[in-house]
Formats: C-alpha cells, structure tokens, sequence
C-alpha cells in the first residue's frame, strides 16, 4: 500500500450527493486515479448523512489518502470587495470590521477568510472575502471526524472554481459566466476575459439537475433567472459591468448538454459545456463521468498552485494540528540528543578502555622491571658513598679554606672551626658590622652554587651578638652552621 500522502482525496458532500476525487502528487497537471460518487436521500438530523458518509470513506478507503473537502457557496457569504490596501494584515482587520455589513451574525460567531484577486490600477485590492457561520463548518467537520477523517484543507467552492478556471481559461476569446450546477443549489460566477473573478453568486436550490432532455425545460426557466439576476446584481455593483459574450455550464454530477439549448433560448447569450479536462488532467481523464469543476480545482490547490486561496479550517484543527507538528519536531530533537549523547558515552567508554589497556600495559612493564629496579638503587646509593668520601674537596683542610676564601679580607675573624664529617661545619667568629657577617654567609652560599661544594648551600647563621667588647669598642659575634645535606637526609 503506498504511504498515505502519495495520493489526495478531494471529498465533496451534501444530503443528496457524496464525491471523491482521487490524484496523485505531481507538480503539472493532475494525475486522476479515481471519481467516485454515491446518490442518495440522507439528513444530517437523524445520522443518516454522517452513517453514508462513513460507509462512504470506508467504502473507497479515503482515509489512506491526504483528504480536502469542498464548503459549497450556497451555504457561506462571500462578497468581492474593493479594499484601500495591499497590505494582508491590513486586509484581514478591514473584511474582519465590515463582516457585519453582510451577514447578521456578530464576528465572534464567523469563520472569515480572505484572498486577493487582483490589485487595480488605483493602488486598490480586490479581494473574495468569505463570512462562513461556525455551525456551518463544524457540522461539515464533525461528520468527516465521525469516519475518522481530519481533513487538511476546507476550501470554498468559489475559490475552487476560480482556480481551475485561471488554470484553464486564462486566455478566453472574450468575458463570460461560469453557472456551476452543484448537489443542492448553483453558483454563478462572473469573469473577464484573463480569467480573473469579477462578481460571484450562489443560490440554495432543491432542484434535481441530472434530467432527460425532454424534461429539461422544467429546471431552465431557474437557471434563466439566476443567471439573470446574477448579470443584474453584478451590473449595480460594478462599474465594469457587460454584457456576457457567452455561458459556460459545469456540473457536479449532472450532465449539462440536454440543458444547453434551453438555456441558450432563455438567457439569449452562447451557452457551452465548460472543457477544462485537457487543460487540468494530465492522466486519469476517463475516470470523469462529469464536469466536476470544482473538485478539479480543490485538487490544483491542495498541490500548492492557484492564487485564490479560501480555507475554512477551524482554528482548534490548527492549533492541534501544530501542536502535533511541535511534538514531532521534539521527538527528533530528543533522537537526535539521544544520539549525541549515545555517540559522547561511547567515545568516553572507548577512552576509558583505551587508558585502562594502557595502564595495564604499564603495570605489566612495571612488574617486568621491578626486579632490576632494586639493584639499580643498591648501586646508586654505593656510588654516592664513594663519591662522598673520595671528593677532593671533602678534607677538612679544604673546607678550611673554602671558608677563608668566603670571609671578607677585612673587619672579620674566625675564632673557632669546628668540622665533623658526618654532620658538617661550625664557623664562629667576630665582625665589626652585620653587614660583614651577612656577607659572609652570603659569600658561603655563592661557593654552593659549584656542585662540588654544594653543602655550602645551606650555610645558616644560628646566632648573633652585637654587645661583645673587644678593645674598647663593641662588636659583632656569630655563628654559622654548614650541615652536610646526605647526613641531614639520613638523620
């Protein structure tokens, strides 16, 4: 079974009537696969419509189908209205403040829609402005839910056919009147010769269209006074009005030839069967058993072509509806997240495992090693013992005059030296000033700064004493300690 969204169904119902057109997706002309309709005498009152119409959609599986349904101009107000703006939000609150010109509903109890025909060379819009009573559309939705059917679009059958008409007739040889025989009454539509809607009108009607050509009489006389009263409406409305060079009939589900004649005599312009077939389908032509116009223009605009744009949906579909769009953009944030954060725990893992296979590499190294590691240390402490005890500079007698070449050549003695060869030295002495004695220890460290007499490092003076006499006169007395670093390290 193909996905639904391959196809789109274009539903069409009345108490008398229920039509389906089927077609596929494609970006020219359309692709018709299936026309079905069903006759019958139903009522929305007793269920007997909303029963017919679920047999209907489960009959001829509608619902595997992208379904759109058409609103008929019979039962909702739309008047062609000349606006002093090009601005669509400008529009909206100009046909939104008017609505009450038209219909006797308060605006609260409307669905309106707007969509512009043309700009005028006034700097002024025409726009088809539709005034639909709730009621009206919910009832229409209510018995599509009943078969399980949201449909994505409510188009208004005006729109409809002023789009396949645009589509088809754009280039007609003069201006005309489009009658559009539909299930429970008709609509008449008014255009110039580029196909642009000039005036519209429609009229509820319990007249049978599909008739013998011997009874055709019966029904033409009605048509003649639509028609007419149509031309007369349209005439005090504009200033553009004409006379039409010619009628052009289209049917729901009737046949129009036997009425053609008729009518021709009755209105007395050139009336014809209108043939958009071959200009809107591509494929699927005989599945038409009638020139069912507008539902051939509903399936141009559910495939986003056509400028006149009526749609009727309410707006709890749209808000239900974009909230299911919002879910599912979520849900695939969340996968994609989820993903991410998958992609991040796995390369973490791979880490971890790559470290802790390293470290084990390590630990193994270590362990192979270790045996060796111990004698190597045994050795370096042997060397360092007999570094210590054959450095050239390790007598005393040359510690002795590592000090003497550290003392200042004036202003100090040295009264005591005192080397033990575990522990280090002792220097006492006296100074005339501090500064002599600081130098003095300063001067030790410098000779530390040669690795070979890096004990000297650590030369700290322990104590001073300015308040020593010494021929007449007061002096300095310090001490300093040089500790041996290996024997302090051992301590």
């Amino acid at each position: 079974m193909a996905r639904k969204g391959d196809h789109i169904s274009i539903v069409q119902f009345d108490e008398r009537l229920i039509s389906r057109l089927r077609v596929g997706r494609s970006s020219g002309k359309l692709e018709v696969t299936a026309f079905d309709q069903e006759h019958g005498e139903w009522s929305v009152q007793d269920g007997s419509l909303e029963a017919a119409v679920r047999g209907f959609v489960s009959r001829f599986r509608v619902d595997e189908d992208e379904v759109c349904t058409v609103l008929p101009r019979h039962d909702i107000t739309t008047r062609i209205l000349i606006l002093p703006s090009d601005r669509p939000d400008e529009i909206a609150s100009m046909v939104r403040f008017s609505a009450e010109e038209y219909v006797p509903y308060s605006a609260d109890e409307l669905m309106i829609a707007q969509s512009v025909l043309r700009e005028l060379p006034t700097g002024e819009t025409s726009v088809l402005a539709a005034f639909a009573h709730r009621e009206v559309v919910e009832t229409h939705m209510r018995l599509l839910a009943a078969a399980a059917i949201v449909p994505e679009h409510v188009y208004l059958s005006t729109a409809c056919l002023a789009t396949a008409v645009a589509e088809a007739l754009a280039d007609a040889p003069g201006d005309f009147v489009l009658v559009n025989l539909a299930s429970g009454g008709l609509e008449a539509l008014v255009f110039n010769r580029r196909g642009q809607l000039l005036f519209g009108r429609g009229v509820a009607s319990t007249q049978q269209w599909r008739v013998a050509p011997e009874d055709a009489a019966a029904v033409v006389e009605e048509l003649g006074v639509e028609v007419r009263a149509t031309l007369g409406a349209y005439r005090r409305e504009s200033p553009e009005a004409f006379e039409a060079e010619r009628i052009l009939v289209a049917a729901d589900a009737a046949q129009v030839e036997p009425l053609l004649a008729a009518l021709e005599t009755e209105t007395g312009a050139p009336c014809q069967r209108v043939s958009c077939t071959q200009a809107l389908v591509g494929s699927g032509a005989e599945h038409l058993t009638a020139p069912a116009l507008s539902v051939l223009g509903a399936a141009v605009l559910a495939q986003g072509r056509g400028q006149v744009l009526i749609d009727l949906v309410p707006e709890s579909v749209k808000e239900v509806r974009q909230l299911r769009v919002v879910k599912r953009r979520a849900l695939r944030m969340g996968a994609l997240f989820a993903a991410v954060l998958l992609a991040v725990c796995g390369w973490f893992y791979q880490q971890v495992r790559q470290r802790e296979a390293y470290r084990a590499e390590l630990d193994q190294r270590l362990q192979s090693v270790a045996a060796r590691a111990g004698g190597v240390a045994e050795k370096r402490e042997q060397l360092r013992i007999i570094r210590r005890e054959v450095r050239p500079a390790g007598s005393v007698l040359q510690y002795l005059a590592n000090v003497c070449q550290a003392a200042p050549e004036a202003g100090l003695n040295i009264t005591e030296f005192r080397y033990d060869h575990e522990y280090g030295l002792d220097v006492k002495g006296r100074a005339e000033s501090l500064d002599l004695i600081n130098a003095f220890g300063q001067a030790m460290r410098d000779l530390g700064k040669n690795a070979a007499l890096d004990q000297f490092l650590g030369a700290t003076r322990t104590y001073e004493n300015d308040n020593i006499p010494e021929q007449n006169k007061r002096v300095w007395e310090y001490h300093y300690t040089v500790p041996f670093a290996e024997k302090e390290a051992e301590k």
